[in-house]
């Protein structure tokens, strides 16, 4: 046999075993099934392409060691509770949103701040970069994966709003504590009930106006309601995916790379992309419905509105001052992250 058949054959045979080595070392990894417990609808965008796409990815890295049971619509527990359903093991993964517990993660819901950011998908980005070294802290009692932004909510209303003065009296449905002080400080009667009860809440004159993004209005049925649109980003959401550390922890090398792989900003943007282009998708077939009116806000409105918001920064700043931390330094650092993604 010749020299270089030769050679070729052990060539041949060590990459054989190399790759009988790392089959192996993926083989080793035992199976594991975690739960993952989220509160989306069946329906929504969120359980049927963004989750599966995230859980056959990271099933798919880990080499088949990993399985995924999801348990989507509050099986596992309220909304609310999402943090301490990862937290204390109930499910080994959870989709949170801090701004459900207002107070408890008081730097995550600097995202909250009316008028902060017109675009989510960048602002996703730009609040992975800026939160997730201070969620080590903040919430230290699980493992942070992803941080995402969502579609800003827009002013949807009976009557056109074209100053601040507007509204007072104006009986409005919000999304968290922090558009309640806002709205409250300007005079506005605060209607606090779940996206779910919110069309109960119209038709029954509890509230005439609510904050939501575009689609979610259709999805909701509340499109036939309310036909006044504010065409401005008024505020928004952050949402995280979590761990528990324990469940974590035990996991081999491997697939700890595979979640940790898949818990990059990058994702974190992809993950909630698919929901934040639903909502702007919506605008367009709103302002073609006969007796709908998608109407501009003036730079006068835009001035008034943004210095009004003023107190409850200062709120955001005692609270994160109280927290150890310096709110003027985290706050500045927001706006630069901001910018550097031109998400507002």
């Amino acid at each position: 046999m010749q020299r270089t058949q030769r050679a070729g054959y052990a060539a041949a045979a060590f990459l054989a075993a190399m790759t009988l080595m790392v089959t192996g070392a993926f083989a080793q990894d035992p199976q594991v099934t975690l739960r993952f417990s989220h509160w989306s609808p069946p329906q929504h965008p969120m359980s049927t392409i963004s989750v599966p796409d995230w859980v056959n990815a990271v099933e798919k890295a880990s080499n088949g060691s990993i399985k995924i049971q999801v348990f989507p619509a509050q099986q596992l527990g309220k909304a609310i509770d999402h943090y301490d359903i990862a937290r204390d093991g109930l499910a080994d993964i959870s989709w949170v949103n801090a701004g459900f517990q207002p107070g408890r993660f008081p730097l995550a819901q600097a995202i909250e701040m009316p008028w902060l950011y017109a675009n989510p998908n960048r602002m996703t980005l730009a609040f992975d970069e800026w939160y997730r070294p201070l969620a080590e802290k903040e919430m230290k009692d699980v493992k942070v994966c992803q941080i995402q932004v969502l579609y800003p909510s827009n002013l949807h209303s009976k009557r056109a709003i074209k100053a601040v003065e507007d509204f007072k009296g104006l009986k409005i449905r919000i999304a968290n504590a922090t558009q309640s002080r806002y709205l409250s400080g300007l005079g506005a009667v605060i209607v606090p009930v779940p996206a779910t009860e919110a069309r109960d809440a119209i038709e029954k004159g509890v509230a005439d106006s609510m904050l939501f993004p575009w689609q979610s209005l259709t999805i909701f049925g509340i499109d036939n309601l309310l036909t006044y649109h504010m065409d401005a980003p008024f505020s928004g959401n952050a949402f995280e995916l979590i761990f528990n550390r324990n469940s974590y922890n035990k996991l081999t090398a491997n697939q700890k790379k595979a979640f940790d792989d898949h818990c990059t900003p990058e994702w974190s943007a992809r993950f909630i992309a698919t929901w934040n282009d639903m909502e702007a998708n919506g605008k367009a077939p709103l302002a073609a419905k006969p007796g709908h009116v998608v109407y501009p806000v003036s730079e006068q409105f835009m001035t008034a509105a943004r210095a009004a918001a003023e107190p409850v920064k200062k709120e955001w700043a005692d609270s994160v001052r109280k927290a150890g931390y310096d709110p003027d330094q985290l706050w500045s650092s927001l706006i630069v992250a901001a910018n550097k993604y031109n998400a507002n």
